[in-house]
């Protein structure tokens, strides 16, 4: 049974709380994405003999950016504010959702267009994803890495359980175009609660350089706030 201690970071860092939640709306939207796109182009494409292949490979397409891009959201997030190129990054996403839904409800949607999307998407989760996780560390201290990184994981499982329940629902009452305004206002909501959030432990993610100072590496391992 979890320890009631697995909470302690929600619970005594209000940055990390709001990371959470955060991060918690990114994964809602991906899943709603992932099932619904899918589930789109097995419409679009029913009675095709290739229809179960090309509703495969659209998932599959959604992670290439992240073998291919990955790598440059850790170098971007060493080199550019943490929470400015998350909150630009989703809200990105946010607008080409919407652009997506206005798509769908127009009734021209075709395959290469939900190809095209979720490649897009996938660009912007391979960038964001790393850095979210990086921005943990700037918002708890030191000996909370732990638990932070265990109570983040949350986001993901829970996520990954109701954003397809909730999804399939919407689809089946609403149609396609509803879950991917619901996908767009996940994406909006993350960034308008990032708004909110400081980075106090600035440099608690921060390995020390040889060629610099160590002093801001040292001031990290007091585990006390830093000014922005």
């Amino acid at each position: 049974m979890p320890s009631l201690h697995t909470l302690d970071s929600l619970r005594r860092y209000r940055d990390y709380r709001l990371l959470w939640t955060s991060n918690f709306c990114a994964n809602s939207a991906q899943w709603f994405q992932l099932l619904t796109v899918g589930w789109l182009v097995r419409e679009l494409t029913a009675g095709s003999p290739t229809s179960a292949l090309l509703v495969v490979t659209v998932g599959g397409a959604s992670s290439l950016p992240v073998l291919l891009v990955g790598p440059l959201g850790g170098v971007l997030g060493d080199r550019i504010d943490r929470r400015t190129l998350v909150m630009v990054t989703q809200g990105i996403m946010a607008i080409a959702a919407i652009l997506f839904a206005l798509l769908v409800h127009s009734g021209q949607v075709q395959v290469w267009h939900a190809y095209s999307y979720v490649i897009l998407i996938g660009v912007g989760l391979a960038i964001s994803r790393p850095v979210r996780q990086a921005l943990i560390a700037n918002t708890v201290p030191r000996e909370d890495f732990g638990n932070a990184f265990a109570t983040n994981t949350f986001t993901i499982a829970g996520t990954r359980m109701i954003g397809p329940l909730f999804g399939g629902v919407l689809i089946l009452t609403l149609g396609f175009t509803w879950n991917f305004v619901v996908e767009s206002a996940f994406y909006v909501t993350g960034v308008l609660v990032l708004l909110r959030m400081n980075t106090p432990y600035r440099f608690a993610a921060q390995a020390p350089n040889p060629g610099r100072s160590q002093a801001p590496y040292r001031r990290a391992h007091t585990d006390k706030p830093v000014s922005p």
